[in-house]
């Protein structure tokens, strides 16, 4: 007979019992620590945290949530925005114990554990030579980005993260292990690289690595905000025909308050321009020499790096505990009109440590209109930041206005030449084979199917939802 746990005590208690894992109760000093997410805006409270030792761990964590009805969620790296990664009054299963990387010369991939950062593939493919697509920050969780997608500073050459998947070690929700690749499991492999969520949580990667660095030439050049339309319809038109080894972006931002930095220069907003060359540096450094004469440039700290400290460039702009608000779309083309409005509203953002960027994402060889002409898919993303307490509510008003204004469905920045609506992963025949793929048998108070980190499982309605909603939360059990 299954045991009920009245309290947070009871339930970590009776899960630490069926793992080898640490199970993390509410009342540890440790507690604090281990719920807390990347960003600050999440603060929930789980009942128990299970930071699993290896695959059987999580299968036995999968059991017991749907032994109990406990709502359960998955923490991958930990680098999480949505706050998916937690749950209110349920079980998280932590995969920060699981962290291994290794390289197999033999097939050219690196297989990684779910709890991995790509700093920690970084520091093993680096020095050799070789990369597979990553985050732009090196915290960022290897198993959140690469099953939602993942942009990386060699995206146009080498493609995004979730097409450099091989395969994946993948425990299903009726404790199954499995692995999903080509030759087994083809349609859970499909699944996985774009066919929506819920099809079991992956505990190891295998990614395709290519050859890239050690040295590599970062583009990084830095424009008077009063250029940022010039500069944003120059960058445009520049990496329109750009070779894929050259991967970038225009952006919206504010300078860091540093002592290195001029005075007049301290938190004052900047247009910029920021890519990497995924090349020879001296090649780098002609192919973005047009991009490094937009405007007279403020900064060029444009040159070649170090791939390993290239990657790690951004984190000190994006630490752990700041409270962020991120959306963002795809559009099918960049109009001076939509570059007009962007300006505009970036110059009245919620606050300084907002960011406007939009990427060059396409390759060379993509798709082409009806006239063969190349389609361009800029990607926009307003990333809405604050490190301050106060005036929370205000803030956020203010982040969604800025949202709706830039990125809502009737935008002027998205007329009817730029808006191409945010490309959905599940469509026509691929929304019905995910459909089928999820109606498979499963164990009672789980649906059977993906569950990435960043994503939770709550308790199996009559009639399943086709998406995940926030189940209400378990009333106490007692103990017999």
């Amino acid at each position: 007979m299954a045991i009920e746990p009245t309290t947070t005590t009871a339930v970590a208690a009776a899960l630490a019992e069926r793992l080898i894992g640490h199970v993390i109760a509410p009342e540890q000093p440790e507690y604090d620590s281990a719920r807390r997410l990347w960003n600050g805006m999440i603060d929930k409270r789980p009942a128990a945290i299970a930071r699993c030792a290896d695959e059987t761990d999580v299968a036995e964590a999968i059991r017991f949530a749907t032994e109990h009805d406990l709502p359960l969620a998955v923490r991958g790296g930990g680098h999480n925005v949505a706050g998916t990664a937690s749950v209110d009054h349920g079980t998280v299963i932590d995969l920060s114990a699981m962290r291994s990387v290794r390289i197999d010369p033999s097939r050219r991939t690196v297989h990684v554990q779910g709890g991995a950062t790509w700093a920690d593939v970084d520091r093993v493919t680096a020095p050799l030579g070789l990369a597979t697509p990553g985050g732009v920050v090196s915290e960022t969780g290897v198993a959140g980005l690469a099953l939602s997608g993942g942009v990386s500073h060699q995206r146009r050459r080498d493609g995004m993260t979730i097409d450099n998947l091989v395969s994946a070690e993948v425990v299903l929700a009726d404790g199954r292990r499995v692995r999903a690749s080509a030759d087994e499991h083809a349609d859970l492999h499909w699944a996985l690289r774009g066919g929506g969520g819920n099809f079991g949580v992956v505990t190891s990667f295998e990614l395709r690595l290519h050859e890239l660095g050690p040295q590599v030439y970062g583009l990084n050049v830095a424009y008077p905000i009063e250029d940022a339309a010039r500069v944003l319809a120059g960058w445009r038109d520049a990496v329109a025909d750009a070779p894929d080894e050259l991967s970038t972006a225009g952006f919206i931002w504010s300078m860091p308050v540093d002592d290195a930095l001029p005075d007049e220069l301290r938190g004052a907003p900047y247009a910029g321009v920021v890519g990497m060359w995924a090349g020879h540096p001296d090649e780098g450094e002609r192919a973005t020499r047009e991009l490094r004469e937009l405007a007279s440039p403020l900064l060029d700290m444009s040159g070649p790096v170090e791939y390993l400290d290239f990657q790690s460039s951004l984190d000190p702009f994006f630490p752990a505990g700041v409270r962020r608000y991120w959306k963002a779309l795809y559009l099918d083309g960049f109009s001076d009109a939509a570059i007009d409005t962007t300006v505009d509203w970036a110059n009245r953002r919620p606050s300084s440590d907002t960011l406007v960027i939009v990427r060059h994402c396409e390759r060379s060889d993509g798709p082409r209109g009806r006239r063969g002409r190349r389609v361009r898919r800029p990607q926009l993303r307003v990333d809405a930041q604050h490190r301050l307490e106060l005036a929370r509510p205000r803030r956020r008003r203010r982040q969604r206005r800025l949202h709706a204004r830039v990125l809502g469905r009737r935008s002027p920045v998205l007329g009817r030449q730029d808006l191409l609506q945010l490309p959905r992963l599940v469509r026509g025949g691929r929304r019905r084979r995910a459909r089928q793929l999820r109606r498979q048998p499963r164990p009672a108070g789980l649906h059977q199917g993906r569950l990435r980190p960043g994503q939770r499982l709550p308790p199996q309605p009559e009639h399943p939802p086709r998406r995940l909603t926030r189940p209400p939360p378990q009333p106490a059990r007692s103990i017999p």
